[in-house]
């Protein structure tokens, strides 16, 4: 990653939900921003994410019953990096475990 550049994590709870959609969460529950180091390296530690349903019913539900997808996400870690005069990076890291 690029040196001194800062990124935001964000993964829903167990329960399928993050934190701004379940009012029992702290605010910022599971959620973290984090900075490289001037070598662009960096580490966390972090609970696994877990898989959850998507809504099934409305627009999403109609296209996941016409792409005859589950109506479920995989496992993923919702990561964005930003860095001075570079366009923010917004991407999903997903475990490999999760289907």
């Amino acid at each position: 990653m690029a040196p001194n550049s800062y990124f935001l994590l964000a993964w829903a709870r167990t329960n399928g939900l993050y934190e701004q959609q379940d009012e029992h969460q702290a605010a910022h529950n599971l959620c973290g921003k984090f900075v490289t180091g001037v070598d662009g390296e960096y580490s966390f530690y972090a609970i696994r994410p877990t898989p959850y349903p998507v809504p099934s019913v409305g627009p999403a539900g109609k296209l996941l019953q016409l792409m005859d997808k589950p109506a479920f996400r995989p496992a993923h870690i919702h990561f964005m990096v930003v860095k001075e005069g570079y366009q923010p990076i917004t991407t999903q890291l997903y475990n490999a475990e999760s289907k």
